[in-house]
């Protein structure tokens, strides 16, 4: 298997406490742009990433951000409720939407803009929206506690971003937004149905490099097989330099 090199690290080891502030603010948009772009990809090929995580989460030398670890990732097409009971026996219930630790909750597209939500919290003031070291107590929590919106940390964030993180972190997943919803919100400052991966959007314009990385997101092609076949997992867009076009690297 051949996997891109992403020396920066990933998104974990660049989470610290901060008092918000707009700079802050760009940050965040700059990365959660990137994953609500990478997200809705994964959601149009039928894929749930199942484990959204800051861990899972990888940056190469240009700032773009990937998703990683695909391993629990289900196809909406050929999940079973097998598939479904062997995640739920290791989540990472920081980042677990409610719903998912009920006996009938089920993995869906909404339970990764959860996830997305959860970083997004973490990224503005360093911690997520709830903790607890005995893990019962954390899943008591989830499922049953306020999210706390009002800690003086996020006084300096925006209504915009406030709203935005509000609707991702609703606990009832009938509430959550829709792609037809949370691809309206102001913050994003963006038309997702005008966004494509093109030339235009490359950030090293190096024609010496084999390929231009771009300033979207990007995540590696590989495939996992299971007993329906093999589903793809992720998916890599490039651009050719000679080509000047976007090509699916499959």
């Amino acid at each position: 298997m051949e996997m891109e090199y992403c020396p920066s690290g990933d998104l974990s080891h660049c989470l610290w406490p901060n008092k918000g502030s707009n700079y802050f603010e760009k940050i965040i948009k700059t990365v959660s742009v990137q994953l609500l772009l990478g997200l809705k990809t994964l959601h149009q090929n039928g894929i749930i990433h199942c484990n959204l995580k800051p861990s899972n989460i990888i940056i190469d030398e240009f700032g773009n951000v990937k998703i990683c670890d695909f391993k629990k990732a289900l196809n909406t097409n050929t999940m079973t409720m097998q598939d479904i009971k062997r995640n739920k026996t290791a989540m990472t219930p920081c980042y677990t939407a409610p719903e998912l630790f009920s006996e009938n909750g089920i993995y869906s597209f909404k339970t990764d803009l959860w996830a997305l939500g959860c970083i997004m919290y973490e990224m503005a003031i360093g911690q997520v929206p709830f903790f607890e070291e005995r893990v019962n107590k954390l899943i008591m929590k989830i499922i049953h506690d306020e999210i706390n919106f009002n800690k003086k940390q996020f006084n300096q964030y925006s209504m915009e971003f406030m709203d935005v993180l509000r609707k991702l972190l609703e606990k009832d997943p009938e509430k959550r937004p829709s792609w037809g919803e949370i691809e309206n919100y102001p913050f994003w400052g963006l038309n997702f149905n005008n966004t494509t991966l093109s030339a235009k959007r490359r950030i090293n314009s190096n024609p010496n490099n084999r390929h231009f990385s771009l300033n979207i997101f990007m995540i590696n092609l590989f495939t996992l097989s299971s007993k329906k076949g093999t589903c793809p997992m992720a998916i890599s867009y490039i651009i050719q330099p000679k080509a000047h076009k976007s090509v699916l690297n499959v």
